[in-house]
């Protein structure tokens, strides 16, 4: 519940979503607990780049 309250989704959309990446194994679902293992697959299915050189807001 906290991922979910957290990212302010659905428990359903965030469900789905968890189960498509696990398939797709960047991440694994554990303990109670999310497992980043691919993190470059993980970018790339994300399709992010990092972030820019220049100043960034302090949010």
């Amino acid at each position: 519940m906290h991922l979910v309250d957290t990212l302010g989704l659905s428990l359903v959309h965030t469900n789905k979503t968890i189960r498509k990446l696990m398939d797709r194994k960047p991440i694994f679902w554990r303990d109670g607990g999310c497992e980043v293992v691919d993190n470059e697959r993980l970018k790339e299915l994300a399709r992010w780049e990092g972030l820019s050189e220049g100043r960034r807001p302090l949010i």
